[in-house]
């Protein structure tokens, strides 16, 4: 059952995401951003207590998984940079962040083990 739970709260994370950069109203704008912000610190809570009374989760994936995805995607934005920064530099800027945020974690994961 939590594993039911898991999936419905990330789907329902990443519906509330995508319906924040769609709105037009600031409050309602504001009211999904922080949701979808909590709500993953709050599954976070739920599962890690639950793991820590009972036993771990049956969930697919593993770290080796991640990391894939993780090189993946970071092999798409180099090759699609042009596209999806069209050329301005503060979108460039930004991605760069993003790339960032990904080679730091890939470092961490395949790293420091």
């Amino acid at each position: 059952m939590i594993e039911q739970l898991i999936a419905r709260v990330f789907d329902t994370r990443n519906k509330a995401h995508v319906k924040h950069w769609l709105e037009s109203s600031g409050f309602a704008h504001e009211s999904l951003g922080s949701f979808y912000e909590d709500v993953i610190t709050g599954i976070d809570d739920v599962v890690e207590a639950y793991q820590g009374v009972f036993e771990l989760i049956n969930i697919k994936g593993d770290s080796e998984e991640v990391i894939k995805q993780m090189e993946d995607d970071l092999l798409f934005i180099g090759q699609n940079r042009k596209e999806i920064t069209m050329g301005l530099p503060a979108i460039d800027n930004l991605l760069q962040e993003l790339e960032h945020t990904y080679i730091k974690t890939l470092y961490k994961l395949k790293r420091l083990k």
